[in-house]
This record gives structure tokens, sequence and C-alpha cells, in this order.
């Protein structure tokens, strides 16, 4: 799922930052924190911070390696996503295979204390409406289960926690707000329902896992395609419904995450990473979730693409971020995405950049991983 959640930022990007410099939101106050503050890694107080990677999952035999690289660079938590057609392609038969391989990448990281940052999703064929039962599971066929199969989702949410005990957070859904996420179309009443039904089983099964909602990518105006069909939801309004829904997902979450890449160094008043704050904390307090803290479980700058930043920058970019958001009183978590560089794509390409690493074996560290590197050990990896 590492091109589902790049493809994410992407969209996001285009949609929210139209330009990389200005005042894009005039109206959106300083989000908070003091990015100028010494903040240690991995951070204190009850903090999380760490890095989102895909790569985990897809090469299973990478797990110590990467769990290395993140401990190495000041993490207590890893992202990564768990899927539910692949522990259970078919109702009630679950696969051990996967469930060996999530249970090496959980082991991996915890001995290495780093724990997971869980998004849950990738809905069976067979747990769908008729709509999206003959999709497949390739990209492009993110379907909710359908409502019957809600019980299911709990199951399957217990059955993660359960055999992943030390799991910090799950996050039901990669960016629901977006249409590229969640066919057919955004619909925050019904994953309202799916949060609820996420938070169901962590409570039955291990009530110390957090549960985010829900990894909102942080558009701020709606979007359709030529034919009408509503491709993007503005996080101010797809939380809104979320909250108004009957059920709501009041009281059924113990924080609200989205994401960010803002691919500019301005965080102050006005940018992007202002108005996403400010949307997220005008919607939960005007439901009076006043505690209820904030995560930011992607968040990056990319070194390649036509608005790239140099190597240098996205370390200033990523270490003011991380101190400001470790200074908010009202913020728990960073997630960076990612640590690896992702080869695959061009080089010309703005997902090609994200990674604070250009390669795992041997591992080639940019300037951001060693500027991370640094607050974690006084001897920073070779290549620093």
């Amino acid at each position: 799922m590492s091109r589902c959640a790049l493809a994410g930022a992407v969209i996001a990007f285009a949609i929210a930052a139209p330009s990389a410099l200005g005042d894009l939101y005039p109206g959106a106050p300083d989000p908070g924190g003091d990015p100028s503050q010494a903040v240690p890694a991995p951070p204190s107080g009850g903090k999380v911070f760490g890095y989102h990677d895909e790569r985990i999952v897809h090469f299973g035999q990478s797990a110590p390696a990467l769990a290395n690289a993140a401990a190495r660079a000041g993490a207590n938590a890893f992202r990564f996503s768990i899927n539910w057609h692949n522990v259970e392609p078919s109702r009630d038969s679950w696969d051990g295979r996967w469930w060996d391989r999530y249970t090496r990448i959980h082991n991996a990281l915890v001995t290495r204390g780093v724990r997971p940052v869980l998004t849950l999703g990738g809905v069976p064929p067979w747990a769908r409406t008729a709509a999206g039962r003959y999709c497949g599971v390739r990209r492009g066929c993110e379907y909710p289960p359908a409502h019957w199969a809600d019980g299911e989702w709990t199951e399957f949410v217990r059955a993660v926690v359960r055999r992943l005990p030390y799991t910090t957070a799950v996050e039901p859904w990669n960016e629901p707000n977006l249409r590229a996420f969640y066919k057919p179309a955004p619909n925050p009443e019904r994953w309202a329902q799916i949060v609820r039904a996420t938070h169901a089983g962590v409570q039955e099964a291990n009530p110390g896992v957090t549960v985010l909602a829900g990894g909102l990518a942080p558009a701020v105006t709606r979007k359709y395609d030529l034919f009408g069909h509503l491709d993007i939801m503005p996080l101010r309004e797809f939380l809104e419904r979320a909250y108004a829904a009957a059920p709501s997902i009041a009281g059924r979450m113990d924080g609200i995450s989205f994401h960010l890449s803002p691919q500019s160094l301005d965080a102050g008043a006005g940018s992007l990473v202002a108005k996403a704050f400010e949307d997220a904390r005008s919607v939960r307090d005007r439901f009076g979730d006043f505690t209820l803290p904030l995560w930011l479980t992607e968040s990056g700058f990319s070194t390649t693409g036509p608005s790239a930043l140099s190597p240098d920058h996205q370390a200033e970019g990523l270490l003011s971020l991380y101190r400001r958001v470790m200074t908010m009183d009202d913020t728990r978590g960073l997630i960076v995405h990612t640590l690896v560089e992702d080869t695959s794509v061009p080089g010309t390409d703005l997902r090609r950049g994200w990674g604070v690493t250009s390669s795992l074996d041997p591992l080639i560290p940019k300037p951001a991983y060693c500027a991370f590197a640094v607050l974690a050990a006084p001897e920073p990896p070779a290549g620093c």
C-alpha cells in the first residue's frame, strides 16, 4: 500500500497547496508549538514519533533492517498497513502465512523499542456489497465492508490487536475523504460506523491500543470528476459529518489523525499546516472533544519532482515540524513518510523523494535521516 499512500500525498498536495510559496490561507492562525525548541528523539512524555514505509510488509525479509534504521533515527513507532483480505481471504478462514509475516514484523519492531501504528483496510471481496465484490484486491478496489459485515470487521480488528499486542495505535482506513482510497465515493456517515466497529474490537481485545480517526487528507475544497462523481471531500466537512452522524464517531476514538505534505518550509500562520490544524481543531472543539489529541500520521517533504526541496531543506523542514508538533499540548504523534526512497518511480517524480534515506542496503542516509539520528545517539551512523 506504499503507492496508495504516496498517491494520497500527491493528491492532497495538488488539491490543497496549489503553490508552495506564499500565504495560502490567511485566516488560519499559527498552529502553535515551538519549532526552535530542542526535542530529544525518541520524544518523551508519551509522545510518538516514527516512520511510515510499506516495504516492511512487501519485503518481509527487510523487517529487521527497517526496524534498525528507524530506531537509529529516533523512532518509537513505525506505521504500516494490515490488509484484511490477506489474513482472511475467505470468510472464517484465516491465512496463517500472512499472520506469521505480520507477527515477524511486529516482533522485529518491538525488540528494537519501536511499536506498530497500523492502518487497517483492504476489505476482502466476500465482505463487500455487490458493487465492489468483483473488483478484486488490486489498487483501485478500496471498498468498505457491507453493513452486514461490520461484525466481521470487528472480528478482524480483535484478531489484529490480540496477535500484535504491542501495537500503539490503529487507524481504520487511509484517507477516506478521497475517492482514490474509498469507493465508490467518500462517505463520512458510513465511515463513522467503521470507526465504531473498530473501537468495539479494540475495547474487547486490547483496550490499551489507541484508535485514531482517521488518516484524513488535508483537502480544503470539494472536487468532482468529469462525470460529476465526488472525488475529494474537505477534511473539515468530512470530520463534521462523521461527528454529526448517527451513530457518531464521538466517544469511539482516542485521537484524530490527518496527513500533510506541504512542500514548503513555512508552517506558520496562513500555511497549509496551519489550515489543517485549524480545521481539525475547530471541528473537534465544536463537538466538545477539547482534550482529544491530534496525530500527524503521514507527513513529509519530497526531494524530487517539479516542487522538489533540496535534501538540506527536507531535513530542515522535518526537524522544524518535529519540534513544532512535539511541543504542541494537544498533539501526540508525528509519522514521517517515508523511511526509504521508492526507486520504482522515476527520479523526476514527486513520489520518489519522500524517503529520508536513498537506500537501505547499504544504508545511504539523506540529511533528514542524519538530523534525527544525531538526536537519538551520540555516534550517528556512517554517512552522516
